[in-house]
């Protein structure tokens, strides 16, 4: 599979992004690792994480993801081969009070400290996880901007802002002469979202306003939950679906869709789950899955899509299923 130019970049990426939210917590390191050498021995170059990655149960290692991830690129010697994408700005993991974190001294605390965490002098692709509503846009594009300028940072982008505030973050930036943001990482899939059962309401999904914005400005997207959490393959496999995946997914849009990926599965050989990934590819902007996983039938599935020759009607099919969007 090709990789993409990310639209305002000098950055040439996978169109599968490895996830590592769960390391230091529910993956561990040996664990992480082998996965990290399995992608990059796939011909994978993209690896996000984020400041509060791992810093859940069972863990109890502060920024646990990003400090494993920085032990895997000293020991492989491995940071010229990778695009580096994480995130700062979130509530720390133990403040009940979620207070987002983006004030200037705020956010430069938490790039030095993912700077020392992944044992890096840059970060490729730096995102803002939330948004707080309350701050002036500018405010927080000055401090983006600085922190670029300095070097810290060679891209930034946002992930989970809603679409008004992106558009006047990115007019505010071009008024001024910035960057401006280059990349939107949002809750993204082949599945359709019950936008009003999402039980987190600081998350932002793709809809069709936000799609056409992606489409006019050929901003990039990076796409979380991008297998909407094994929904489709659970479902196949007769698995339980229980709590969100009920709430959030459970719509007869999605049982059209579960139907046709079906017969796209029987048909092409292909699993539910690389399909649903298949679908990010030759998007009408730049587009790219991020995916974790659990074990290593996920892993070599997910990673086999790196290998695969594009295959246009295919994906024409797969883009169809989500005609809601376009």
């Amino acid at each position: 599979m090709n990789k993409i130019l990310l639209t305002g970049t000098d950055l040439i990426v996978s169109p599968l992004s490895l996830g590592t939210v769960n390391y230091g917590s529910k993956t561990d390191e040996k664990e992480a690792f082998h996965q990290m050498d399995a992608y990059l021995d796939a011909g994978g170059n993209f690896i996000d994480t984020a400041s509060v990655y791992g810093c859940f149960p069972p863990s109890t290692e502060a920024h646990a993801s990003e400090k494993i991830v920085g032990r895997w690129l000293k020991e492989r010697n491995a940071r010229d081969k990778v695009v580096l994408s994480t995130k700062g700005g979130h509530p720390f993991a133990d403040d009940p009070s979620f207070t987002i974190r983006l004030h200037k001294h705020e956010l430069l605390s938490d790039v030095e400290k993912s700077l020392a965490n992944l044992k890096t002098d840059v970060i490729d692709m730096y995102f803002l996880h939330r948004d707080d509503l309350s701050m002036p846009v500018g405010e927080v594009m000055e401090t983006l901007e600085e922190i670029k300028k300095q070097g810290k940072i060679r891209h930034y982008g946002f992930s989970n802002w809603t679409l008004p505030r992106a558009m006047e973050a990115q007019a505010y930036s071009k008024q001024h002469g910035h960057s401006g943001f280059t990349m939107n990482q949002l809750m993204w899939s082949l599945a359709h979202i019950n936008h009003d059962e999402i039980g987190d309401k600081t998350l932002v999904a793709m809809d069709k306003d936000t799609f056409k914005w992606h489409k006019e400005t050929r901003l990039s997207a990076m796409a979380y939950r991008a297998v909407a959490k094994g929904y489709f393959e659970k479902r196949k496999n007769g698995a339980p679906l229980r709590g969100d995946l009920v709430t959030t997914y459970k719509t007869d849009v999605n049982d059209d869709i579960f139907h046709a990926l079906s017969a796209l599965s029987s048909e092409t050989g292909i699993s539910m789950t690389a399909l649903s990934l298949l679908y990010f590819v030759s998007q009408p902007f730049p587009s790219v899955a991020i995916a974790s996983f659990t074990n290593d039938t996920q892993l070599n599935e997910g990673l086999g899509i790196l290998k695969m020759d594009e295959n246009k009607d295919l994906i024409s099919s797969l883009h169809a299923l989500r005609r809601d969007l376009y």
